[in-house]
């Protein structure tokens, strides 16, 4: 197993260790209080420290989340499911059905698009559900495709997709940009770069990019969806709300079933 993916693992079973013998400590009013709540204040600084001296490496390591949920309780929203496209339907089986959207601009190079196509349906078998069963040959895998093939947006949008879920946000929204760049009506690569603002507490901009994919596709549940989780960080709850209410008639009630159950939405 990596080593930097062992780390929040790592990380919260010595916080859990240390709490505990605070714990202990204040019932039995042990001498070693003080120096097992300098270590606990520690453990809680310490990936502060690591993100303002190095995102990339703060986020890859998956102390992001570990860091809101102690810090900010109502981060929590961020455990549900936030759909990235992993439930995209393969590529390759249904290209000549596509809309423009979905494949990005023509090319003149047909011999690269197709084999960027079949790259490109290679990553995606490696996605089970919401989970990627191997980043670094889905990373191999679409560098391949952006190169047999530049123009294509969704080797751009997916290969961002990658970026995201190992927690590299910069590299990200660089793809997505250049999805974009190349489809300027690439519903999924506004969604999905929404999404990564989200996870960066951008929100105004992760705003700006999901009401554009709506505009674009008034009927994608995800928009809807990751919006809502949006409106909810930035304590806009009316407008959550609808969001997820509208999600849900679209075919996806994660969000709603969330809301209901912590009391956010009727």
């Amino acid at each position: 197993m990596d080593l930097m993916l062992m780390m929040p693992i790592v990380y919260m079973i010595v916080f859990t260790a240390i709490t505990l013998f605070v714990i202990i400590s204040l019932i039995r009013k042990d001498k070693k209080l003080k120096v097992f709540l300098a270590l606990w204040v520690i453990l809680i600084i310490t990936p502060a420290a690591l993100f303002y001296v190095n995102p990339d490496v703060f986020n890859k390591m998956g102390l992001g989340e570990i860091l809101k949920k102690i810090t900010n309780p109502k981060g929590a929203a961020k455990e549900e499911p936030v759909v990235t496209g992993a439930k995209e339907e393969g590529l390759a089986k249904k290209v000549k059905k596509l809309s423009p959207a979905d494949t990005g601009p023509g090319t003149t190079d047909e011999a690269g698009r197709q084999t960027s196509i079949e790259l490109v349906e290679k990553a995606r078998a490696l996605w089970k559900a919401d989970e990627l069963t191997d980043p670094n040959l889905a990373l191999d895998l679409l560098n391949q495709a952006v190169s047999a093939d530049p123009n294509f947006a969704v080797a751009f949008n997916d290969r961002g997709r990658v970026h995201a879920k190992i927690g590299q946000y910069d590299q990200a929204l660089k793809d997505y940009d250049a999805a974009i760049k190349l489809d300027s009506a690439y519903v999924k690569a506004y969604s999905n770069r929404g999404v990564v603002l989200y996870e960066t507490d951008r929100y105004e901009e992760a705003l700006k990019d999901l009401n554009r994919a709506i505009v674009l596709n008034p009927g994608y549940a995800t928009a809807y969806l990751n919006r809502g989780l949006v409106n909810y960080q930035m304590d806009r709850t009316e407008n959550a709300c609808k969001d997820f209410k509208k999600a849900c008639e679209l075919g996806d009630c994660a969000g709603s079933d969330w809301a209901k159950k912590n009391g956010t939405c009727k």
